[in-house]
């Protein structure tokens, strides 16, 4: 059975039709549609969110898993821009506190989590996919696997629980959320960072906005939908800022590329560049030395822009954040306190 809020939506209960996550309205304006799934905004709440039929709790595990394969493992822990972003978020998080117990959900290659516990904080990380949880324990880090609901945590152990990209791949986001409350001391933070609807880049690309395309995210925020998530979810906004890394147009712009590629030689969705609708194994073994080492060099573009070009964005992006633009969305909150 899908877990449901008290104050938001069952995703799962789509299979009758469109429902919204977080409020439950039926309704909204359809802002998209391809044959596994419609973009939809909410008409009572505006959460822009994506309808799958039948959506549930294996639906979403099974959409990440198809995402998340060998090669994104690989390209994370060889690169200096997560690495960076890692850093990035600490030093986010040292202004607000700089030592405690903290959570990470959905930890991946787990670049935080090692800064973090270096900088002194006492560190745990959940995520729910096999293949980092296995890569993680080969590496000698011990992390949970799962989803954060399952694991029977003492009430109030955690001081900082983060959430990086996370959210967004949620079926329920308001009854994840309300499930972190009680895991969080009263004076503790929620740290949640998100692609962020309102950026540059997705008004660039509006309804072609590659991150709709990206099977395993089910919805899209703005500042002011993920704080009405949150406050659903049973906390106050501390603080809300956005990001923008030099890189994030380029990024954006290869997969609008993609998608129109895979669109014209009427590939599905979650088929990666490269792939011609066969399984991965058969791709890999017919493609050759030649197709991966293309694909490595595409994927690697954006980084590599983003360095040379560095001088001429950098302030383009100082812009963009100032007046939350920026390609992510990053929000600070802690539990709501009894009135």
């Amino acid at each position: 059975m899908p877990q449901e809020s008290k104050k938001g939506g069952i995703a799962a209960a789509q299979g009758d039709g469109p429902v919204c996550p977080v409020c439950s309205s039926v309704a909204g304006t359809v802002l998209g549609r391809r044959h596994e799934y419609s973009i939809l905004r909410c008409g009572d709440c505006s959460l822009t969110y994506k309808y799958i039929p039948d959506l549930n709790r294996d639906l979403t595990q099974s959409l990440q898993d198809v995402t998340y394969r060998e090669s994104t493992l690989i390209a994370r822990t060889r690169s200096r821009l997560v690495r960076k972003m890692a850093a990035d978020r600490l030093r986010i998080l040292q202004g607000y506190m700089k030592s405690g117990r903290l959570l990470e959900v959905g930890c991946a290659s787990v670049e935080f989590l090692a800064l973090a516990q270096g900088a002194g904080f006492d560190v745990q990380g959940v995520d729910s996919s096999k293949m980092f949880v296995e890569f993680n324990r080969q590496n000698g880090i011990d992390v949970e696997h799962g989803r954060v609901e399952d694991f029977d945590f003492p009430p109030h152990k955690f001081d900082v629980i983060a959430l990086f990209h996370l959210i967004e791949h949620v079926e329920d986001p308001v009854g994840f959320v309300q499930a972190l409350g009680p895991l969080l001391q009263q004076d503790g933070l929620v740290f949640i960072a998100t692609p962020n609807l309102g950026s540059l880049t997705s008004r660039i690309f509006g309804r072609r906005y590659p991150g709709f395309v990206q099977h395993d995210h089910l919805t899209f925020f703005v500042e002011d939908t993920l704080s009405d998530v949150l406050r659903r979810g049973g906390f106050d906004i501390v603080n809300s800022f956005s990001k923008e890394y030099s890189h994030h147009l380029f990024s954006s712009t290869l997969g609008f590329l993609g998608d129109a590629v895979r669109a014209r030689r009427q590939l599905p969705s979650n088929t990666l560049p490269g792939d011609d609708g066969r399984p991965a194994e058969s791709v890999a073994a017919a493609s050759g030395m030649a197709k991966r080492t293309l694909a490595k060099a595409v994927g690697g573009l954006p980084s590599v822009l983003g360095f040379f070009l560095y001088p001429v964005l950098r302030p383009v992006g100082l812009a963009l954040e100032r007046t939350m633009k920026g390609h992510e969305l990053l929000v600070i909150a802690q539990p709501s306190r009894p009135k």
